[in-house]
């Protein structure tokens, strides 16, 4: 009897640890929704990658990676769990929503301050303003120079409410112009899709278009192979410190990645930040920052447009103050002093 007693004792107390250790295992893992953007665009799939490398930590964090927006994203953080959330957009919109501007200006007109920064893809899209070689005065080496020349143009800025409308139209504000100006001033307009402008330009109705793209891009491919002696006309330096302080575009070196290019010149440019709520732990934080930066190899290999993401400047130009459990993964794998 006493020996029933005793095992019947030793299966209870065997099941009570069972239940504790699965509780304790429960909760030493962590729960985080990674809000990224359309399925088999740039934000998703990086991210499936990534929760992978979390999942694999010790103890694990379990990422949740769904649908997003760059809109969307910074507002879906800001209202979430501080610690349970990560999301990413454009370096352009990181710069609206800190400031309470643009697309954010009726939401949080304070602005979304408690952004923090992980890191930051380096998938650039970088701007150019290119002409045929026929259209342009004699002495213009900047599109400063060009603006002051009293030239009539046919123009292409891209489709209206595109990311590369927006940008041709804060360029032109930089040197205190509008599009009604431009006009006045004998240029022809056009807002057309990157495709439908490249036609026009290779069929000689175009002297000259803006676009912004990763390179290299299809479109400039194409105006290369059919445009003889394509100018590259460079955005004079102070337009882009000002495009930078003022709408959060980055100042980059365009790479001779294109035969008509003879060496890089500095342009405007955006890339992707990932962030956190500031509420997130430090040590959260730097758990899942050090596990990107030490494992590049993964997210290139697996997808093939992050290839530039590299850890060495991942932390610099995030436009969002970096977390402080992200900043000391940088210090500690020596990519930040």
């Amino acid at each position: 009897m006493i020996s029933v007693k005793r095992g019947f004792s030793y299966w209870i107390v065997l099941g009570l640890l069972m239940v504790i250790g699965l509780g304790a295992s429960a909760q030493s893992r962590t729960a985080i929704t990674a809000y990224t953007g359309s399925p088999g665009g740039l934000y998703m799939e990086p991210f499936i990658v990534w929760s992978e490398l979390w999942r694999e930590l010790d103890p694990p964090v379990i990422a949740s990676v769904i649908h997003g927006g760059s809109n969307s994203n910074p507002i879906a953080v800001s209202r979430a769990t501080p610690g349970a959330a990560v999301g990413v957009t454009t370096t352009i919109l990181a710069h609206e929503a800190w400031n309470g501007i643009g697309e954010y200006a009726d939401i949080s007109p304070e602005g979304i301050r408690e952004l923090r920064a992980l890191w930051r893809f380096n998938v650039l899209s970088y701007g150019h303003v290119l002409f045929r070689d026929n259209v342009l005065p004699s002495g213009v080496a900047t599109l400063g120079d060009l603006l002051k020349a009293n030239v009539r143009l046919r123009f292409d800025v891209k489709e209206r409410g595109s990311g590369a409308e927006a940008a041709a139209n804060r360029l032109f504000e930089s040197y205190g112009l509008s599009y009604q100006d431009l006009q006045k001033m004998g240029w022809n307009l056009t807002f057309s899709a990157p495709s439908d402008a490249t036609s026009l330009m290779i069929d000689g109705h175009l002297d000259g278009m803006f676009n912004v793209a990763r390179v290299p891009a299809s479109v400039v491919l194409d105006l290369e192979a059919s445009v003889p002696g394509l100018v590259w006309l460079p955005i004079d330096q102070e337009n882009l410190q000002y495009l930078y302080e003022k709408h959060g575009y980055l100042i980059e070196d365009h790479p001779d990645s294109y035969s008509s290019i003879d060496a890089p010149f500095p342009t405007l440019a955006y890339d992707h930040v990932v962030f956190v709520h500031e509420g997130m732990s430090e040590e959260l934080a730097y758990r899942l920052t050090k596990a990107v930066l030490e494992n590049p190899e993964v997210v290139h290999n697996a997808v093939p447009a992050m290839k530039p993401f590299d850890p060495q400047v991942a932390g610099t130009n995030t436009i969002i103050p970096l977390h402080p459990g992200a900043e000391r993964a940088y210090k500690e794998l020596g990519f930040l002093d």
